[in-house]
């Protein structure tokens, strides 16, 4: 196909490159979309303890495969100030892939708690997950490649036609007489 022929088929050619373009880089990426994000779900958690180490599992109800921010709080009934975040802990907490049953923490709770902490019925622990945005980073790429194909199509399709090129020749005259010097 010459140059001349996807000129005049500009229109056409126009249409079948640039509306799927449009479609594909308008349209948000579906992880950006609330309505397919499955948000995870935490329930069935128990605390017991064993000597100096407490003993916490839960159910993390959501996709298998996926990483999770696991973070567990000691909180306050009626006293939303009161938060102590678990930090001597091990097991399945902080990120990784932890969806499943039976999920098991445990927890250094003397290092955490203040020396004169009496606890009481009145403290809970609090597990929440989040799920983590490995960010895949492959998006861009559609959209740069997107973006090179489009203004490559507009640089072929805007340049000017061609013009219509005829050849003349007009032959040379004679060498004139030698001049002198």
């Amino acid at each position: 196909m010459t140059i001349r022929n996807i000129y005049e088929r500009r229109r056409p050619i126009i249409a079948a490159i640039f509306t799927p373009l449009l479609v594909l880089l308008l349209e948000p990426p579906l992880e950006a979309m609330p309505a397919y994000q499955e948000k995870p779900l935490v329930r069935n958690v128990h605390l017991e303890f064993e000597q100096e180490i407490a003993i916490i599992t839960y159910d993390l109800v959501a996709k298998f495969g996926e990483r999770y921010d696991v973070v567990a709080s000691l909180v306050k009934e009626g006293d939303p100030k009161f938060r102590i975040l678990l930090k001597s802990t091990t097991g399945d907490i902080g990120e990784g892939k932890f969806a499943g049953n039976g999920r098991r923490i445990q927890w250094e709770f003397r290092k955490d708690l203040p020396t004169d902490f009496t606890g009481g019925s009145e403290y809970s622990v609090e597990i929440t997950a989040t799920r983590v945005d490995e960010g895949g980073g492959g998006s861009w790429v559609y959209y740069v490649l997107g973006g090179a194909l489009v203004a490559g199509g507009v640089v072929l399709l805007t340049r000017p036609k061609p013009a219509e090129s005829s050849t003349v020749s007009t032959p040379l005259p004679q060498t004139p007489p030698g001049r002198p010097f």
